[in-house]
């Protein structure tokens, strides 16, 4: 049996929040270009939670996240409360970050997040909490920089004036969305 009385779950320090335009502690250019290069594959999950309030929850993601090998995992109804970046720390000792878009009301509903590596994360050019249920992250590629975006739709019994902002919000975040070469635009 795990002892997870050690596990911890801090908002991340060692990255700082990303609205201010800063970015994200990097490694080495070429070991970045190795990250997002045609040759080497990125793993990407996608995945409902039901909550990860809870450090024994965030822990088992993580180990999950290590488990299938993924570098990147889109994560929906994380039921966390406003823009912030999570550190979830596995079971084994390794670390994955969160970057979450909740709800800014307080309520703990909807909640929508990206789980990365931190060698993904280090190639982190921007961060958007788009909405309580769009999240959006550009990453830097060799050749190309990668858009991700983690959306969490509202269910068709959900009321019209719900699902019509939240189609009107995914439309003017992939409006943003660099066409052709993204290095002439980001």
């Amino acid at each position: 049996m795990l002892n997870m009385s050690n596990m911890r779950a801090n908002l991340a320090t060692a990255f700082p929040a990303l609205s201010d335009g800063s970015r994200l502690a990097t490694s080495s250019k070429s070991e970045l270009a190795t990250i997002l290069s045609r040759r080497h594959g990125l793993n990407i999950g996608c995945w409902n939670l039901c909550s990860i309030k809870c450090s024994l929850t965030q822990a088992f993601v993580a180990e999950e996240f290590y488990l299938y090998n993924l570098d990147i995992l889109c994560v929906s109804e994380t039921r966390l409360n406003g823009q912030m970046t999570l550190d979830l720390i596995a079971p084994s000792g390794k670390k994955a970050i969160l970057f979450n878009s909740g709800s800014m009301d307080g309520s703990g509903l909807a909640g929508v997040g990206i789980i990365m590596t931190p060698k993904i994360a280090s190639g982190l050019l921007d961060y958007e909490a788009v909405s309580d249920r769009i999240v959006m992250a550009r990453l830097k590629g060799q050749s190309n920089n990668l858009t991700i975006l983690s959306v969490y739709a509202p269910i068709r019994d959900a009321p019209d004036h719900l699902k019509d902002k939240f189609y009107a919000d995914l439309q003017m975040t992939m409006n943003k969305i660099p066409q052709g070469h993204p290095r002439d635009r980001w």
